[in-house]
């Protein structure tokens, strides 16, 4: 192994309140017919395939995650964050690679080209290895996570599709919207700039509290609405909320949604307040945004997040060199 990545050991472990799961089985089922036969042989080949393809663990392949530093902020890249959260979660054991990119080692490069053939993209993390199995991005990575081991820790996507498709549609939006505009203000200095993309960051964090109150389970619809088929004790919600609004965008049941935002909203509220003056948390109670301040509070409360997310201050003084590296 080059000298330019290094290998860490890491079993998932979290306090017995933490170990979430869920088992859903469909009802077997017998063939009467001969076009029905053929139909349930169809359906077994499927299954079959499927047993197969869950992880590479029929090949009870080791799990290699490759990481690396963020280049602006210090301390782990976000995306790697969130994928680390997610292994934990699931209680998947894994060995984590870190690469140094300021001399890309030539078998990371090799490696990710083999997943992504496009010789011209450049090679980012992470990437994550399960046997024979190989992925990048961490979305698509932790969407496979939660398929993959749906008995083991958190369910991380709810089992019927309107909900899991919510779910998505919050990561796409926070994605597309809310980790820009703490990037753009992250970014500016002049004051002029500052309070434009500050109005940004809080107009986004406005549409996502909207989108907490159309999408999202309020408090008291736990085992309602659209979470029929939920168990509290099958799935390991949280029996109360510790405020009204401090839960999840699903209630009391953690998904991907938290785990692919989490590492950037420990960013803001961490980073923002001496970088740029703007406390997130404060400006969203003064605004009258309770569900997205609410929502914020829960995820950095949840032990993956407490575990995984690099301190304040090495953020900020990754922050401080990125600038004068770049200064003119």
């Amino acid at each position: 192994m080059s000298s330019h990545i290094h290998n860490q050991q890491v079993t998932a472990h979290f306090p017995s309140s933490m170990a979430l799961s869920m088992s859903r089985r469909a009802p077997g089922r017998t063939c009467t017919s001969t076009t029905s036969s053929r139909s349930c042989k169809l359906r077994h080949v499927a299954v079959q395939f499927r047993s197969r393809d869950q992880g590479g663990r029929d090949e009870k392949g080791e799990v290699v995650l490759y990481t690396a530093a963020d280049p602006v902020h210090g301390g782990m890249c976000p995306y790697s964050q969130a994928v680390i959260m997610a292994l934990l979660e699931k209680k998947v054991p894994f060995r984590e690679v870190k690469v140094d990119f300021s001399a890309k080692p030539q078998e990371f490069v090799e490696l990710y080209h083999s997943i992504i053939p496009d010789k011209d993209e450049r090679e980012r993390v992470p990437l994550l290895l399960n046997g024979t199995n190989r992925l990048v991005d961490s979305t698509t990575i932790v969407e496979y996570l939660a398929a993959a081991y749906p008995d083991s820790g958190t369910a991380l996507m709810p089992p019927d599709a309107y909900t899991a498709a919510r779910v998505k549609l919050f990561c796409r939006y926070f994605a597309d919207r809310v980790v820009p505009a703490y990037s753009h203000l992250v970014g500016v200095s002049e004051p002029g700039m500052v309070a434009g993309a500050k109005g940004e960051l809080l107009k986004a964090l406005a549409c996502v509290d909207e989108f907490l109150a159309l999408h999202g389970a309020g408090a008291g619809d736990y085992a309602v609405g659209p979470h029929y088929g939920w168990s509290m004790s099958s799935l390991g919600g949280d029996e109360q909320s510790p405020a009204p609004y401090e839960h999840y965008l699903m209630g009391p049941f953690y998904t991907t949604a938290e785990v692919l935002a989490t590492p950037f909203v420990a960013r803001m509220v961490g980073v923002l307040p001496e970088w740029r003056g703007v406390d997130v948390l404060s400006e969203c109670d003064a605004a009258k945004l309770p569900r997205v301040a609410g929502w914020m509070r829960a995820c950095l409360a949840r032990p993956s997040a407490q575990l995984t997310g690099p301190r304040s201050k090495e953020l900020v003084d990754g922050l401080v060199e990125w600038e004068w590296s770049h200064a003119v």
